[in-house]
């Protein structure tokens, strides 16, 4: 099944796949905090996810907007859908793949916008030491979150860049945290990771990097998803969070350190202040990708890959996923309502 070609079928089919794949254990990595009444699924090890969260709780905006987060941390996207579907949360973050996920589960749902804090690089790598590389993968063991927009990412890298089909490899379900230590200890001869823990595989083991980029061209959206019934009977808190996320972007771009900081104290020592300020400002575009400071080598398609995302960003670009392309399913007011209230100079040159 060639990717540039899935039919709407396919798809549902991959989807359901991918999730059923990722439900077979436990969900170790959901941990639910019992504290408040909007119950929100998010991504820890997501930078994006991350950063806007620990903003929101250290500058007090649920008392400035009025709304209250009842957390459910999850390791990867796949978790937030199954939390999601069995209504342990009424709204839902992660990358596009898990957000068509639960539109083709015909769960009731609006995708009420779409964010990111700018430059959003997945990197699948092996080891310094590895004799891996993109031409001898077959049978080689694979760490990425199933389900997930990384999958579909490793999928494409291995169409594109490879003579092999996705069976020709070995695949271990893992979130970035754990691939880290998957691959020093060999259990996996390559994974897949996205920032911080591009950063935390570069210290901890030394990475060669095999091939990045954004997983499709749309993954540069974030959704983020509500139920159709909480949305109708709670409006105002689901825009009063939309106008707080936009203020939290607003304030990362402005206050790197302060943001760096909350995110390791979070982590509890897994991303230390300067290795999550690193990730920070590169995936804000600060940090050029293979200056000193960097920590990717260089890749000639780099540039372009940032300007299809760049271009994607501002609805100018063919779409070669017509039906996997999320924008299509948002329903835009309550972004640019939170946009015109507390941010139009940092997004007034995005369309929506």
């Amino acid at each position: 099944m060639e990717l540039n070609n899935l039919s709407r079928r396919d798809f549902l089919k991959l989807s359901g796949t991918s999730i059923a794949a990722a439900s077979l254990g436990p969900l170790s990595g959901c941990i639910s905090n019992e504290k408040t009444a909007m119950k929100l699924g998010y991504q820890p090890p997501a930078l994006g996810q991350q950063a806007p969260y620990q903003v929101m709780k250290h500058k007090n905006y649920t008392d400035k907007y009025n709304f209250d987060i009842k957390p459910t941390k999850c390791t990867w996207g796949a978790e937030v859908v199954q939390a999601y579907a069995r209504g342990a949360i009424n709204i839902g973050q992660s990358g596009n793949f898990p957000a068509l996920t639960v539109l083709s589960k015909n769960i009731d749902t609006t995708i009420i916008g779409n964010y990111d804090l700018g430059k959003k690089v997945y990197a699948f790598a092996t080891t310094e030491t590895s004799d891996v590389n993109i031409n001898n993968l077959k049978g080689k063991t694979i760490a990425f979150p199933t389900g997930s927009t990384a999958e579909w990412f490793i999928r494409e890298v291995i169409q594109d860049k490879t003579d092999l089909s996705f069976k020709d490899v070995e695949f271990m379900n893992s979130g970035p945290q754990n691939a880290v230590v998957s691959l020093s200890q060999g259990t996996a001869d390559a994974a897949v990771f996205w920032h911080p823990w591009i950063e935390r595989a570069e210290e901890d083991v030394g990475i060669d990097i095999l091939s990045w980029g954004y997983g499709t061209d749309y993954y540069l959206l974030s959704p983020i998803y509500v139920r159709d019934s909480y949305l109708e009977n709670h409006e105002d808190t689901v825009q009063n969070y939309m106008n707080a996320m936009v203020r939290a972007l607003k304030y990362i771009h402005n206050n790197v350190d302060q943001v760096a900081e909350w995110i390791s104290n979070a982590e509890s020592g897994q991303v230390d202040k300067p290795l999550a300020k690193r990730a920070l400002n590169v995936v804000l575009g600060r940090t050029e990708v293979g200056n000193e400071d960097g920590f990717v080598p260089w890749h000639s398609e780099y540039d372009q890959i940032l300007q299809r995302a760049a271009d994607f960003r501002r609805n100018k670009m063919s779409k070669d996923f017509p039906e996997l392309d999320v924008t299509k399913y948002i329903e835009t007011k309550y972004t640019k309502k939170a946009i015109q209230k507390e941010a139009p100079d940092l997004f007034g040159d995005i369309e929506i």
